[in-house]
């Protein structure tokens, strides 16, 4: 499989600390973590073309309980400028976003 994701230092409350990936990749790395955003393949077949919203299922059932060394990132829909405010508010260091595909109305 091919996850798209992140390695991070999380803090005790799940926090990245990207201060501390350095140190921690050199002497801790057992404290690291991989976030996973995405899964653009599995077992040879391209999952690009599904919705993403179909892609995070997928990546549920294969990395469940996901809070451990690898983590899943979960997912709001709505507005990102708000989300990325409110991320930036609570000190995060920034988010992922991926595009929705337009609903068809009619």
């Amino acid at each position: 499989m091919i996850l798209d994701g992140e390695m991070i230092a999380p803090e005790p409350d799940g926090r990245p600390n990207f201060h501390a990936m350095h140190s921690r990749m050199a002497w801790n790395a057992e404290l690291l973590a991989f976030v996973a955003f995405d899964i653009l393949h599995k077992d040879g077949e391209d999952l690009r073309p599904l919705p993403v919203i179909e892609r995070k299922v997928i990546l549920w059932d294969l990395v469940k309980p996901a809070d451990g060394v690898i983590q899943y990132s979960q997912y709001l829909e709505g507005g990102g400028a708000e989300f990325f405010a409110a991320a930036e508010r609570i000190g995060l260091e920034g988010i992922v976003s991926k595009l929705l595909p337009q609903r068809r109305q009619g």
